[in-house]
């Protein structure tokens, strides 16, 4: 019923009618327009019916509101990179499959970059695919993401989540990269780098966390849908700006004001 409060002011600012306008017409007290406007009481169906008439719009606009208006600019904007992130999401599998032939059979970049796209390239595609694609049908829809109580917890929990997770993969994503470029403009011995690294103890349990996670990964493809679950998730959670309200003239703004006596 809030919602109908504010959609009968809205409607009745947007017609240029003051209050006492509005019961004049009505033959009810400006009081009684107040109450509707605050939600102290509702008007029955015909009174709506009356309003509407009165106001010359729509009864159905008390009810249900306005719809918001479709941002066609944003809506190809969108649409445009989710068809770039999807197209390098199905390319990304063929590449992997066919590194050996794209890395001139050099086995070294091979693995660099087969732990690389498992752990952090892949990943990234999908969670990048699960928000736009969510943003995609909130915009088209011309709805709002829902808001809930824990909104900026569940927030905090999935961006952190993620963060965590690549933390934990970027040393084994990350150290056989280095290695091939201090290998091929340096001359450094290859495995010098990674032996240097490991020596360190965190560096050994993330990498040896980083290896299971790539062999989980590799028999069950099924779990990269949880890397576009969490791109959905961080959409639908994310905090957003308010929308501003139409203003009002200061007029309109103080009519509810009683006069000083």
């Amino acid at each position: 019923m809030a919602q109908i409060a504010k959609n009968i002011k809205k409607q009745r600012v947007s017609s240029g009618m003051t209050q006492e306008e509005l019961a004049k017409r009505l033959y009810v007290t400006r009081q009684t327009i107040s109450n509707y406007e605050n939600g102290k009481s509702n008007p029955d169906i015909e009174t709506l019916r009356q309003m509407a008439q009165v106001l010359d719009t729509d009864m159905e606009l008390f009810l249900y509101g306005e719809q918001k208006p479709k941002d066609k600019k944003e809506i190809i904007k969108t649409a445009v990179i989710l068809g770039a992130i999807l197209l390098f999401t199905l390319i990304t599998p063929v590449i992997v499959k066919n590194e050996r032939k794209i890395n001139y059979n050099d086995p070294e970049v091979e693995r660099a970059f087969f732990y690389f796209m498992h752990l952090v390239g892949t990943p990234v595609l999908l969670v990048l695919a699960g928000i736009f694609i969510t943003k995609l049908i909130v915009l088209i829809t011309s709805g709002t993401p829902p808001r809930f109580p824990i909104r900026k917890i569940a927030h905090r929990v999935v961006l952190f989540s993620s963060i965590a997770y690549f933390l934990l993969m970027l040393p084994r994503a990350i150290i056989p990269i280095i290695s091939n470029v201090l290998y091929y403009i340096w001359k450094v011995e290859y495995y010098s780098f990674e032996r240097c690294c490991y020596r360190i103890l965190i560096l050994r349990i993330l990498d040896e966390i980083g290896l299971r996670t790539i062999c989980l990964l590799y028999d069950y493809p099924v779990v990269y849908a949880v890397f576009f679950i969490i791109g959905c998730l961080l959409y639908l959670t994310a905090s957003r700006k308010a929308t501003p309200k139409d203003k009002t003239p200061a007029k309109i703004r103080s009519e509810n004001k009683t006069p000083a006596c």
